[in-house]
């Protein structure tokens, strides 16, 4: 995990499997699992540094290394939508890799609060209700989620209703 996770120590372990001079225990599939690991981690640290490029890059690295990792998903979805909330083609990407993130990890609150957000910035405060519902429903404590519910529903209670 050390060698991994430092830049410098994984660029030497990936020469000396290269070379072939030095041979570890590790096999392949666990190599990439936690090179995926890695990958992920250091996009979360990206991304509460406000770097959305690279952190998206760190999350596109983890999910090529395990496409079946629903909160690898999950983060390659927030940051698609995150690096263009204005635009309609990348929240409809950011869905489907949310929605993957889901099928995988059905109670991953992450997911269905990323999901409400971008179902809320594409203007469909309905979908984006009932995905943050499901947020909450999963952790009760997503904080997150709880206030964009509270704001929902004051900005339902404000808006002038129509009558037939």
């Amino acid at each position: 995990h050390d060698t991994l996770v430092d830049p410098a120590a994984r660029a030497r372990y990936r020469a000396e499997l290269r070379e072939g001079g030095v041979k570890h225990e590790v096999g392949a599939a666990v190599g990439r699992m936690l090179e995926a690991e890695s990958a992920f981690r250091r996009g979360e640290q990206l991304l509460s540094g406000g770097d959305l490029p690279a952190a998206h890059a760190a999350f596109s690295d983890a999910v090529e290394l395990q496409p079946d990792e629903g909160e690898f998903l999950a983060l390659l979805g927030w940051t698609t939508h995150a690096r263009a909330p204005a635009d309609v083609e990348a929240g409809r990407r950011a869905l489907d890799l949310l929605a993957s993130a889901v099928e995988r990890s059905p109670t991953l609150d992450r997911a269905h609060l990323y999901k409400g957000h971008v179902h809320k910035a594409l203007g469909d405060t309905v979908r984006a209700q009932g995905e943050y519902e499901k947020a909450v429903e999963c952790n009760p404590a997503c904080t997150e989620a709880l206030r964009e519910l509270s704001i929902l529903t004051w900005a339902a209670r404000l808006s002038p209703r129509k009558t037939p």
